[in-house]
């Protein structure tokens, strides 16, 4: 397992293990992105010989924070430094690009969250409320959790009018606020959003206002924001699939964050409602899908919109197999659950992540002296 704790203090060392003065910023306490969260770490200021900005806990938006970026550019400059070494959380993305090319950045990549989330879950094998997959009682078809639906994240509206358009409200749980709890009612972030088609946005809206009341998992009111916590858990115990919407959908971005361990955590079977080709970027680190089940060719749409229908077609084929069915096909999957999760929780799984961490770090630190000499 990691410590999320001392994280930062790992990348320093790394650092000065390359150069004598190196400047780190990153962001506190965690999810912060504001200018007054950024905390730095360096031996002498103005003498710094490295700059490094962590911007890794939370995905890359154009536009968004450019202000933060400029002034990381800045100090930078007041250092006699023309290049900054960029540690984030992206794989494959256009902000990013712009990013990096704007604001004179040098890529590392890393898969921030899989290391958080081996911090966050490090009990999961523990907790006894997660039950064996022979042991379960499925009544559920899917559950889902969708709390912020304001603005890049509105795409989760898009899917509760899927879920009702195909009539399967009933056959899941399903957290969905009218309106975000950090942005608008459902009315006013679709009609805003740059990613929707009118037509569709006519049709959603139209659709989300038969709801006869707020969607609700549990009776505790707001849907908590628990990044570091799995809610729900008895819940997931009664329920098949695990619809993980997950923080990016839009566009070109491989990103993906705690939320896909959720499901691996509580041996769930898991859709994955984000951008395409994520599905094929977690495997890329030794997880294992359910294509023999699950019609997984959405993964591999690119047009957004299209991408959400296909979800919405499988989610509501699955809704109208028979418990027998589910039954039978969930203990099929046992086998492909269970190495998720052994495989989640495995030393091997975190140096994986970790290793790629130092090697693109040191492949970056060879860049930033190749362009500095």
């Amino acid at each position: 397992m990691y410590n999320l704790n001392n994280h930062y203090d790992n990348i320093w060392q790394l650092a000065l293990q390359r150069f004598n003065n190196p400047r780190i910023d990153y962001f506190m306490p965690f999810g912060a992105t504001g200018l007054e969260n950024i905390e730095s770490r360096f031996v002498e200021l103005g003498n710094v010989n490295c700059s490094i900005f962590c911007y890794d806990q939370e995905p890359l938006i154009k536009l968004f924070n450019a202000d933060t970026f400029w002034e990381i550019q800045q100090k930078s400059k007041s250092d006699n430094l023309n290049w900054t070494i960029f540690l984030n959380t992206e794989l494959d993305s256009d902000p990013k690009d712009d990013f990096l090319k704007r604001f004179r950045m040098i890529d590392c990549y890393y898969f921030h969250h899989a290391l958080a989330a081996s911090d966050w879950f490090r009990g999961g094998l523990y907790w006894h409320q997660i039950k064996p997959v022979g042991s379960r009682i499925i009544k559920h078809k899917y559950i889902t959790f969708n709390r912020l639906t304001s603005n890049h994240r509105v795409y989760r509206s898009l899917l509760v009018n899927e879920l009702f358009k195909h009539d399967v409200l009933d056959k899941g749980l399903i957290s969905y606020s009218s309106k975000c709890p950090m942005g608008d009612d459902f009315n006013k972030e679709i009609w805003a959003s740059p990613y929707i088609p009118q037509g569709l946005k006519l049709e959603a809206i139209s659709n989300l206002r038969k709801l006869d009341d707020e969607l609700r998992i549990d009776i505790q009111g707001n849907i908590p924001n628990q990044s570091f916590n799995i809610s729900c858990i008895d819940e997931c115990m009664e329920t098949f699939l695990y619809v993980v919407t997950e923080t990016c959908y839009w566009g070109r971005k491989k990103h993906l964050t705690e939320k896909i361990f959720k499901p691996i955590v509580t041996l769930n079977p898991f859709l994955l409602v984000g951008a395409a080709h994520n599905l094929e970027y977690l495997k890329s680190y030794g997880f294992k899908s359910f294509d023999k089940w699950i019609d997984e060719s959405y993964d591999s749409i690119e047009n957004d919109i299209d991408r959400m229908t296909a979800i919405g077609e499988e989610i509501a084929r699955i809704s109208r197999l028979d418990s027998f069915q589910i039954g039978q096909i969930y203990y099929d999957m046992k086998s492909v659950l269970e190495h998720n999760r052994d495989w989640f929780y495995s030393i091997d799984f975190t140096k994986l992540v970790h290793d790629e961490l130092v090697s693109n770090f040191e492949t970056a630190c060879d860049e930033l002296e190749r362009r500095n000499s």
